[in-house]
């Protein structure tokens, strides 16, 4: 598990989405985090998510949380599917 990870803002859908396929081969999965889950960092409570965030887990345990509008992008545009990213839920047994 990473030992942290950061909110990431992009700056475009456009520019998202050229990250997610520059960046395909180390993209081993995503996760939907919904509202009310803890962020949690060594023990302690960081922040309790208002909205839908998603976070893209690398291999070698680099993680990013990009926000509701991003995560709904990914989703609507077919992207992960297309290139068979896992798509898991906060909290699901995988």
């Amino acid at each position: 598990m990473a030992k942290h990870f950061d909110d990431t803002d992009f700056g475009s859908s456009k520019a998202l989405l050229a990250h997610i396929k520059e960046r395909s081969d180390d993209l081993e999965k995503v996760v939907i985090i919904p509202p009310g889950s803890r962020r949690v960092y060594r023990s302690r409570t960081e922040a309790v998510v208002g909205e839908w965030q998603m976070m893209l887990c690398m291999i070698g345990d680099k993680r990013s949380v990009i926000g509701q509008v991003d995560a709904r992008m990914l989703l609507c545009d077919g992207i992960l599917d297309r290139m068979g990213i896992k798509i898991e839920m906060l909290g699901e047994d995988a």
